[in-house]
């Protein structure tokens, strides 16, 4: 009001300075502060601003010598009437749409906190869901998604891999800033194959010199924490939670994960379990795929058909029981065997079978004197074991020489407790 009338009043000594107040204008230009000070402040400051104007107008009376009631009154109580009209019509008009106003912006705030809350409750589904396939692919369930999610990798071609083994730990068990590094032979730099999250502390190559956390993983062969690096007395680098190798079967390393951030209430003794674990079975494909050491036979020149090394596929039901007994991820060993008949008929075995093996399983030979197959389904639960064994069977039966004579042997691993009574099972059911 202060600087409206202030400028009203200097438009007024300037352009008009004997008639101060706009007397002899109709309406006087003062009118537009009640019009004003109403339109934008409601009722009580458009009275306000029709009091100033008309105290403007009094002064330009007295300028005059006009000064008494009757001019007052008579000449210009219209005008006076009208600065009162005018302020208090304005702010009933505010006051309507600012009625409008408030209500619309209750409205707005409910909204706000309804779809706040709304986020809220989608980020607990969300949470919970996630649980939840961690659970279930921890769990011999008819939903558990571990066994599938490990088969897919063997689908991926060349480097990728490495970025799908990340994606798939993101999912499981939930690390958001990880990379995995491979090991340049006849150097001790690190090349980094594939990252998620923020990767700052996670450069694309780096020295085992400057990464001691790394190197006490690789030469440990083993997953290191940041309170087991913290343990040994180092306490210089602290961006790497966990340090995890990917090992062959030989127990020589492959690749490195190196995991720097993850959310805090996952970060437990059972996630760091599951992040091995699935590192473990990780290796397996990328020591498959990118056949990096001598593990399979192919047969009839067809790369998807192979037979793996009895020492590959002993390596491979360590890790099956391990799997068993730190999360109770069921597995199963399924024999296929011609009775009473000879090794010479292992071939024509191995030709009707082999077409029919997933990615993912491990079919072995074992070495003895009786046509039979050994096959490690990882992972799989005794409703998948079912479905395998059934498909096999039914499609051996097509043979009319020695499909019919084709037995299955299931071989459960629940009570085993070690490799070398879980091998001795598995060369019984065979003889």
């Amino acid at each position: 009001m202060a600087v409206l009338g202030g400028l009203l009043a200097a438009f007024n000594l300037v352009f008009s300075p004997r008639d101060f107040g706009w007397i002899q204008l109709n309406p006087t230009p003062w009118l537009l502060l009640p019009v004003l000070m109403g339109s934008r402040y409601g009722f009580t400051y458009g009275m306000a601003g029709a009091v100033v104007g008309i105290l403007a107008m009094l002064i330009g009376l007295e300028q005059h010598g006009e000064l008494f009631a009757s001019v007052i009154f008579k000449q210009h109580g219209y005008r006076f009437a009208m600065m009162f009209i005018a302020g208090g019509f304005c702010g009933e008009i505010q006051r309507n749409f600012k009625k409008k106003e408030i209500h619309l912006t209750a409205e707005s705030e409910h909204s706000r906190e309804r779809l706040k809350k709304l986020d809220t409750d989608i980020f607990l589904l969300r949470e919970a869901k996630g649980e939840l396939e961690r659970m279930l692919a921890t769990r011999d369930a008819e939903l558990s998604t571990l066994d599938a999610e490990i088969r897919r990798l063997f689908d991926t071609e060349g480097d990728e891999i490495y970025q799908d083994i990340l994606l798939l730990l993101n999912r499981q068990a939930r690390i958001a800033d990880a990379a995995i590094y491979t090991l340049n032979s006849g150097s001790r730099e690190l090349t980094r194959k594939g990252f998620i999250g923020n990767a700052t502390s996670l450069p694309e190559r780096m020295n085992l010199k400057k990464a001691e956390m790394i190197e006490l993983a690789i030469r440990k062969k083993t997953t290191v924490t940041i309170p087991e690096f913290w343990e040994t007395g180092n306490t210089s680098e602290k961006d790497y939670l966990i340090v995890v190798p990917l090992l062959d079967f030989t127990e020589n390393p492959l690749a490195v994960l190196v995991v720097t951030g993850m959310p805090f209430i996952s970060l437990t003794r059972k996630s760091v379990y599951l992040i091995s674990l699935i590192c473990r079975w990780a290796a397996r494909v990328v020591e498959i795929t990118h056949q990096l050491t001598n593990t399979t036979r192919f047969i009839g020149g067809i790369e998807t058909q192979r037979i793996f090394t009895q020492e590959f596929f002993r390596q491979n039901l360590f890790l099956t029981l391990e799997s068993w007994k730190k999360h109770s991820l069921p597995s199963a060993v399924v024999v296929f065997v011609l009775p009473k008949m000879p090794k010479t008929r292992q071939g024509q075995l191995e030709s009707l079978i082999m077409p029919l093996i997933r990615s993912g399983d491990f079919p072995a030979e074992l070495g003895l004197p009786i046509a039979h197959l050994a096959v490690l389904l990882p992972l799989a639960g005794e409703r998948g074991t079912s479905i395998f064994v059934d498909r096999i069977l039914n499609s051996c039966r097509r043979d009319t020489d020695i499909g019919g004579k084709i037995e299955a042997r299931l071989i459960s691993i629940e009570d085993m407790d070690n490799v070398d009574q879980l091998w001795t099972e598995i060369i019984r059911h065979v003889a």
